[in-house]
């Protein structure tokens, strides 16, 4: 279920499920990356310590970073998660295949 989110922070919301997505096509977030993890800092540790291409350092700190400002992936939805598109639920960009970048 997409939790609520208010008009102002819809379209923030659809770019963090976009780039949550994105982060587990390309094997930058993994589906027991995500179920290891209990907390949202726990995700993004989990994250920085994955060995990515020098290109896509700045992708994974704005993913860490997205991560934090998304009101609907809370302590509380990660420590039941399992997988990496149970993770891109909780945005409002749901189960769409759409990909969309933070800038």
């Amino acid at each position: 279920m997409v939790p609520v989110t208010h008009a102002d922070t819809y379209q923030l919301s659809r770019q963090v499920g976009g780039s949550v997505n994105r982060a587990g096509v390309t094997t930058l977030l993994t589906n027991a990356t995500v179920q290891a993890a209990d907390t949202v800092a726990g995700l993004g540790t989990a994250i920085n310590a994955a060995v990515v291409h020098a290109d896509q350092i700045n992708y994974k700190n704005r993913i860490v970073s997205a991560l934090s400002r998304d009101a609907g992936i809370t302590n509380a939805a990660v420590l039941s998660l399992t997988t990496v598109a149970g993770l891109t639920a909780l945005t409002d960009m749901g189960s769409s295949t759409q990909v969309m970048l933070l800038d």
